[in-house]
């Protein structure tokens, strides 16, 4: 609590002071950007208008071929992909590099819950889908019948996927498939021109995290099915961004997850603000933080401290009389290799460099700005392949308040 409302008081203070920023400073991004979440006026006028431009193009798509090339353009432009896509993320055998990854089509409601099949879910969830369709503008007999079709698909994707206990297992989840392999899984399109136009033309193999589902998903893909994967990406596509456009929508988000998840959000428009800002701009966030309340010396201190329960560890263990000489000095080399990372890092690292992020009184809105944030994260990560794991990044901005043990990197945070 004491440190939300340290960081709460900077929001206050940069956003109080807002003209007096340069164009471009972290202070002014975090301005504008908290500005578009609270003007709710220009939000509600806007409505679902952000995003139509998009939903046409999906409506638009007349093949399944079309719709994959669709999505392609939709992560190049705006960094996001309603439907399933390949990405980087750190190799599970060997954490020194990065590996594609991809899964399939993946469930709005998690796969649990629809594979109860209890019927007071599935009139929750179709309530849920009905009532975000007729808030983008489409008729209700349409969006009964569209309820029910996602509803039908995700349920079918459900049971094509592993359970959460197969998922927890590396074994289950690491799976290398070749292009030519993965190419076999989608008979009706083609999936190696899809995963090339991604930016991926260099990749020869790739992890799926799980295959059944995968294969599922090259079942689907196909002329014979494009009604309901035009549906459920333009579905997809609303509700992920639903939480940036008009209130309604929002509410509508919020009861369902109430009356079904037990999730109360019953939160002040400034502390909604205040989180999205917080979760989105914790870079900057961090960084003034750390000139306001963390110094250098408290940096030292702390880091004086780890090393000395580092050092006594050490001794502990060259004493231990039930290891072996050869365990020993294992460990003792695995201890030495510890990096630390105290408090906050020797050089800040700019996310959001090349982001504009505009008010809406400057021609930008809410969506706009967390479009060029995702884009910018997108294009990021799609470089990440020919790069080694930068193991000195940080995972947690400074002002979070946790402390561990990473034992993927042999660090302590």
């Amino acid at each position: 609590i004491s440190n939300n409302n340290k960081l709460k008081n900077i929001v206050n203070e940069v956003v109080v002071n807002s003209d007096s920023w340069e164009a471009g400073s972290k202070e002014q991004k975090i301005a504008d950007f908290y500005k578009t979440i609270v003007d709710i006026e220009n939000r509600n006028k806007q409505g679902i208008e952000p995003i139509l431009p998009y939903l046409t193009r999906l409506y638009e798509a007349d093949t399944a071929q079309k719709l994959l090339s669709v999505l392609v353009e939709f992560e190049d432009e705006i960094g996001l992909n309603p439907l399933f896509t390949f990405s980087p993320s750190i190799d599970f055998v060997d954490s020194s590099r990065y590996k594609l990854y991809g899964s399939g089509l993946s469930t709005v409601l998690p796969t649990a819950y629809l594979i109860m099949e209890n019927p007071q879910i599935i009139t929750l969830y179709q309530g849920l889908i009905g009532q975000i369709q007729l808030l983008a503008g489409i008729s209700e007999d349409i969006a009964l019948k569209n309820a029910q079709d996602i509803y039908t698909l995700e349920l079918l994707l459900a049971q094509n996927s592993m359970s959460n206990e197969e998922a927890s297992k590396i074994e289950n989840v690491y799976n290398v498939f070749t292009l030519d392999e993965i190419e076999k899984m989608f008979p009706s399109v083609d999936i190696k021109s899809y995963i090339i136009e991604l930016g991926y033309e260099d990749v020869e193999e790739i992890i799926i995290t799980d295959p059944d589902l995968m294969i599922k998903t090259g079942e689907i893909f196909s002329d014979e099915n494009l009604d309901i994967l035009k549906t459920y990406a333009i579905y997809r596509m609303v509700i992920s961004t639903a939480s940036y456009l008009s209130k309604d929508m929002e509410y509508a988000i919020n009861a369902f997850n109430s009356t079904f998840l037990g999730i109360d959000t019953q939160l002040s428009e400034e502390d909604i603000a205040f989180n999205l800002v917080n979760s989105v701009m914790s870079s900057y966030l961090g960084r003034i933080y750390v000139e306001e309340y963390f110094s250098a010396a408290a940096k030292n201190d702390v880091e004086d401290i780890v090393n000395e329960i580092i050092s006594k560890y050490q001794e502990r263990l060259e004493n231990l009389e039930w290891m072996s000489e050869s365990t020993k000095k294992a460990a003792i080399s695995k201890l030495n290799k510890i990096s630390l990372k105290i408090g906050y890092p020797d050089t800040w690292d700019d996310p959001l460099r090349n982001i504009e992020i505009k008010s809406y009184e400057d021609g930008g809105s809410l969506l706009g700005n967390i479009l060029e944030i995702t884009a910018a994260q997108t294009k990021y990560s799609k470089t990440l392949l020919s790069e080694e794991v930068d193991k000195s990044g940080w995972i947690l901005p400074p002002h979070m308040v946790n402390a561990f043990y990473n034992a993927t990197s042999n660090e302590i945070i």
